[in-house]
């Protein structure tokens, strides 16, 4: 009988086993296969992977060339690449099916597995002519070969003879992979290509940014260091060996999709892990993929041991963590999605992942507080946030020192943790000061809020911009702004106020924010004022008169020196007011030096500028409260 073959199985549409023996033959069949109905009505991999093992009856009497294609056949062989270490990912993989254990102790084990290693530099053939996904199943056979075979390398089984063999044979291999990298996948190449390297990631207890370390399946990365959200240093790996191919995307794919009741989201890769998924890039780092857990395998614990992330009920949680080594997050319709090492990114139910993953044991929700409390107060006010959890304490300052170190004007955390009251010391305003909030978590701080422009005073207190007019609102509550121009109020009075327009004047524009405190509008031009009633969040009432200016400046330079022109409601033909005088300065820009200065109740105003350096002039009118100013060159 011409034996099954490591190539022929590529091709070969039995993939399930061994429920079935014939004596005569002395082959295996299986009566159901990968993804077809049978396959799909095992209730979990687990009672599949339980069907799938050889009756201890017949076991033993299987050729071992046969049972080695059935074991690089095992479905669940891409198990191996769940784990963070590859070199414990192919441990549990081969205890998870006794074929491989019996196959280990076949006396003829080295020259069977050499005689399947020498057919790899032939396999061009058949590999030209495979679909994509045989393809990517050839080179993860091909990777588990030769693991295989330096497993029973290790156990010193091989003779003198052999060794030399298995090293000519690799040379061979390496020029066809050479030569036709588009048949052979990554997985295939590292194997072949690579030098074996005993490493143990999760064992290493010293690093250094930039180093590389090389992991015992070919791939490499370099440490570089990441912070967790309370700032402490996670070390990730950055790869910088090959990932895997194409066809070996889709065949990791159609394994997991079929092997497990899964949906694949995003495709296998090397570059980043569970851990890394789950705590890193979920907390806006979605384009950094590293990998975490090269320098321990205890990388992970520090997002939930340093404050960054606090222990709650599953039904709340974001974020879970697996009984052995697993990490996913929690999605809003109860599924979780978490990468599966080098395999593909997944959404699935809790219980369904390879086993060695354990189960859901601890969840956690991150610690994302708000800082809340009125901007604006009279007497005393309370601010607070939205949620502290328990173990976490509260240091509370102002930017104002006095009320920091004052009589009782902060109290921290009462009445409970996570809130303060201010009062207001009637000698010491607070003016737009920032209130800080330091979370702390085992004495160290996690978190840093802050909320800015916190007032407390007497009277009525704003500031106001109208074209060129700005300036504080005085004490008279009577201020000059430009007509037909939009005019913008903010005062901490504002928040949380009821603010109208009364008989004065009518804007033509009017809009009003009591939560930023902002208001803005338009006055027509005229004498009459726009009069603004104010009933702030105090209880307090005030009445503003805002007074509209329609004054302009036309400014020229001609041969006589620099002409000011006086222009009123946009209209120079206007007549203008004998007795309204105004004021006319100079200055030089450069040098603040003021060049001339000028009182006249005429229209227009002409200032010589012989002997004048040349530079920018700054042109400034003043009449009665209000300022106009305009910049010209003189050459």
């Amino acid at each position: 009988m011409k034996r099954i073959t490591l190539l022929f199985l590529v091709f070969s549409s039995l993939i399930g086993y061994c429920q079935v023996y014939d004596n005569t033959t002395k082959v295996y069949t299986c009566p159901f296969k990968q993804g077809d109905e049978k396959w799909k009505g095992f209730g979990s991999a687990k009672e599949r992977i339980i069907a799938l093992q050889i009756p201890d009856s017949v076991i033993t009497k299987i050729p071992t060339d046969q049972l080695l294609d059935l074991c690089l056949d095992f479905p669940y062989l891409t198990d191996m690449y769940a784990f963070n270490d590859p070199q414990k990912g192919f441990e549990y993989m081969i205890s998870e099916y006794n074929g491989f254990d019996e196959l280990l102790k076949r006396d003829d084990i080295v020259d069977k597995l050499l005689e399947e290693y020498g057919k790899i530099e032939s396999a061009v053939t058949f590999l030209s002519k495979a679909t994509d996904i045989e393809k990517g199943n050839y080179s993860f056979k091909c990777d588990l070969l030769v693991k295989l075979i330096r497993l029973v390398k290790e156990r010193n089984e091989f003779t003198t003879q052999a060794s030399e063999c298995f090293i000519d044979q690799t040379k061979r291999n390496a020029d066809v992979i050479k030569r036709h990298p588009e048949l052979y996948g990554s997985m295939c190449q590292e194997a072949i290509l690579s030098p074996n390297n005993d490493a143990d990631s999760s064992s290493r207890v010293s690093w250094y940014e930039g180093e590389i370390v090389s992991l015992n399946d070919g791939r490499q990365y370099q440490l570089y260091s990441r912070r967790t959200p309370a700032n402490s240093v996670v070390i990730t790996g950055t790869l910088i060996t090959t990932d895997y191919s194409y066809i070996e995307q889709i065949s990791l794919k159609y394994d997991v999709e079929n092997n497990y009741n899964v949906t694949v989201v995003g495709p296998a890769t090397k570059k980043y892990n569970c851990h890394s998924y789950a705590w890193h890039m979920s907390d806006g780092h979605s384009s950094d993929e590293v990998w975490i857990g090269l320098k321990s395998a205890q990388d992970e614990d520090i997002y939930w041991t340093d404050g960054s992330y606090y222990s709650v009920s599953s039904s709340q949680a974001t974020h879970v963590s697996y009984s052995n080594e697993h990490s996913a997050i929690r999605l809003s319709n109860g599924l979780y999605r978490s990468k599966w090492g080098a395999l593909p990114l997944v959404e699935h139910a809790s219980s369904v992942v390879p086993n060695i993953y354990g189960i859901p044991v601890e969840f956690y929700k991150k610690l994302s507080p708000s800082l809340s409390g009125p901007s604006y107060f009279c007497s005393s006010a309370s601010y607070s946030l939205s949620y502290l959890p328990s173990g976490y304490t509260v240091s509370w300052s102002l930017s104002n020192n006095y009320y920091n170190t004052g009589y009782n004007l902060l109290i921290q955390n009462y009445p409970s943790m996570g809130h303060c009251l201010i009062f207001r010391d009637p000698n010491h305003a607070l003016m737009n000061d920032t209130l800080t909030a330091q979370i702390k978590y085992n004495g160290t701080t996690v978190r840093t809020l802050k909320k800015p422009d916190i007032n407390a005073y007497a009277g009525f207190r704003g500031k106001y911009t109208s074209g060129n007019l700005s300036g504080n609102i005085p004490s008279s509550l009577y201020f000059n702004i430009k007509a037909n121009t939009t005019t913008t109020v903010t005062s901490a009075n504002f928040y949380d106020a009821t603010v109208t327009y009364g008989s004065g004047a009518t804007p033509t524009a009017w809009a009003f924010n009591p939560s930023d405190g902002v208001l803005n509008f338009k006055a027509p031009a005229g004498s009459t004022p726009v009069v603004i009633n104010v009933h702030d969040g105090c209880g307090n009432n005030y009445t503003l008169y805002a007074m509209p200016s329609s004054y302009s400046i036309n400014v020229s330079n001609g041969e006589s020196g620099i002409t000011v022109t006086l222009v009123e409601d946009g209209d120079a033909s206007k007549d203008f007011t004998p007795d309204e005088s105004w004021t006319l300065e100079i200055i030089n820009a450069a040098t603040r030096q003021v060049m001339a200065t000028q009182s006249s109740k005429n229209r227009s105003e002409t200032i010589s500028t012989v002997g004048w350096p040349k530079g920018i002039y700054i042109v400034k009118v003043t009449i009665g409260k209000e300022e106009l100013t305009e910049k010209i060159m003189v050459k």
